[in-house]
């Protein structure tokens, strides 16, 4: 898909796109496939790009959040007896994820992120 944007642009044209990711980067710099930094960089060099710029969309704090909202709306009812549980666990996941996105400032190295915003320019 990447060989096929290169080639469609115009000279100097520039892509832009997200990838998602939802855990730390590891096996650094070779995690490649995971749409990591690293592995956009090499996705997109590989393509035929330059001038490739990345950046974590989101910090560990949001992250969380957003997973643990994902658990939250994923709790389906069930015939175990065990719905009133599973509604307090509901409230609790939202109320937890309220209080961690209030401290995303704090999580400068942005490791723990959701996906990566990417452009590149074609030569």
């Amino acid at each position: 898909m990447l060989d096929e944007c290169c080639r469609r642009l115009t000279p100097c044209g520039r892509l832009a796109l997200t990838v998602p990711l939802a855990w730390e980067p590891h096996e650094l710099p070779h995690d490649y496939y995971r749409y990591t930094e690293p592995g956009i960089r090499h996705l997109l060099t590989s393509s035929g790009f330059v001038d490739i710029e990345t950046a974590p969309r989101t910090d560990g704090f949001t992250t969380l959040a957003q997973l643990m909202l994902n658990l939250s709306y994923g709790l389906e009812p069930a015939t175990d007896g065990l719905d009133a549980e599973r509604d307090e666990a509901r409230g609790m996941l939202r109320d937890l994820s309220a209080r961690l996105v209030r401290l995303a400032p704090l999580d400068v190295g942005r490791g723990l992120t959701l996906g990566y915003t990417a452009t590149a320019r074609r030569p």
